[in-house]
């Protein structure tokens, strides 16, 4: 098993794994983006302004989510 692993070809594999691995995760920080979000993240929202003492925050993203 060890020299399979040690092997260039085996090597190649588990190096693009990882790269792919880590271009997935790019792609799902920045899927929020792809959206076009109107506000940003956690930010306050009242419904009026005498309500000031009701306060809001956004509701989380998926992708926040799966990053909790």
């Amino acid at each position: 098993l060890g020299k399979i692993l040690r092997s260039p070809f085996m090597k190649f594999v588990a190096h693009a794994a990882s790269f792919i691995i880590f271009l997935c995760l790019l792609v799902f920080n920045a899927s929020d983006r792809f959206e076009g979000i109107t506000t940003l993240p956690n930010v306050t929202v009242t419904d009026h302004p005498l309500q000031i003492f009701r306060v809001k925050t956004t509701q989380f993203t998926w992708t926040e989510i799966l990053i909790m």
